[in-house]
């Protein structure tokens, strides 16, 4: 299992006109990708040395979760739309870095390749499954309204397929066109996540109950990949709780707020996940970083204060 990830926390350039904003949050994802893979390739051994090292005198993290709980149906629930929108984006996520992440030095052997493949595809679990689906005939009914079709659950499901992730994995240097066009299926997908997402326009409100939602998810997987004292155990749930706090961010489309009295908040809250991303770096089985489940969750708490702070349309919040 590929244990060893360096994520850069680059983030979308700010400007004016909205669809420019969304291909630009792409670029700089795209961007991001290759320096996250030189920064992360690892040969096999090392890998299986990380995923057999003992982890001691560590104790559980014991504390109380906090933030905005997600429990509403998205066909009348706008911010558990959203919260699906980024759980959807982070899984994604998860599976490009880990796939872009595989680089052995030799040709893998069909075991280490299957390996490989089952923890990628582990990426887009039942969860994730469940969450597009809920969502596709949402997106689906919204887009046919300017004219445009997206079918989002099936673009999933195609990227859990047998031949895409082998096409993906694929070390032959002679087929990477065949890869390229694996990575191609990932790039639709989030693409069409980004577009429908500035389709639906979120308010201040629904952003930030949104984002505590999916910071309070990060925070539960965080529970139980760090210890207490800090120290990584779980690698690969850290790897999903990073990326939903990362994604928990880019649920919002909007290059200005209406006032300074939404400015402010927001602003302070995108610093504090930046923030909070650097201290989980590096992402290596046995490390100790300097957070926990605890900043998580206060992290959460607070982004759920401010948005139930605002009012549920953002023409009232300056009025």
């Amino acid at each position: 299992m590929f244990l060893h990830f360096v994520y850069n926390l680059e983030r979308p350039m700010k400007i004016v006109n909205i669809v420019l904003l969304t291909m630009a949050t792409l670029i700089a994802g795209c961007g991001a990708e290759s320096n996250e893979s030189d920064a992360g390739v690892l040969s096999g051994q090392l890998a299986e040395m990380q995923s057999t090292t003992s982890i001691t005198n560590t104790s559980a993290w014991n504390g109380v979760p906090s933030g905005y709980i997600s429990d509403g149906d998205p066909k009348s629930d706008r911010t558990e739309l959203f919260v699906r929108f980024g759980q959807i984006l982070a899984a994604t996520t998860v599976y490009r870095r880990r796939a872009e992440g595989f680089r052995p030095r030799t040709t893998p052997a069909p075991e280490q390749m299957q390996k490989q493949i089952a923890h990628v595809a582990a990426a887009i679990d039942d969860q994730v499954r469940a969450s597009s689906a809920a969502i596709a005939p949402v997106i689906e009914a919204k887009m046919h309204e300017v004219k445009q079709t997206f079918m989002i659950h099936d673009l999933l499901l195609g990227l859990t397929q047998e031949q895409q992730l082998q096409d993906l994995l694929n070390q032959d240097r002679s087929k990477r066109d065949v890869q390229q066009k694996a990575r191609q299926n990932i790039f639709d997908l989030q693409s069409r996540l980004y577009s429908a997402i500035v389709a639906f326009f979120p308010s201040r409100h629904e952003f930030m109950l949104a984002s505590s939602a999916l910071i309070r998810e990060a925070g539960d997987k965080m529970a139980t990949a760090v210890s207490s004292e800090g120290v990584i155990v779980d690698i690969d749930l850290l790897e999903q709780a990073y990326s939903l706090i990362d994604l928990s961010v880019k649920l919002d489309p909007k290059n200005v707020t209406f006032c300074e009295s939404q400015r402010a908040p927001i602003r302070n809250h995108k610093s504090a996940i930046d923030e909070l991303l650097s201290a989980m770096v590096p992402l290596v089985q046995g490390q100790k970083i300097k957070v926990t489940a605890s900043e998580a969750y206060e992290l959460a708490a607070r982004a759920q204060a401010i948005g139930e702070g605002f009012p549920k349309k953002d023409s009232n919040q300056c009025s």
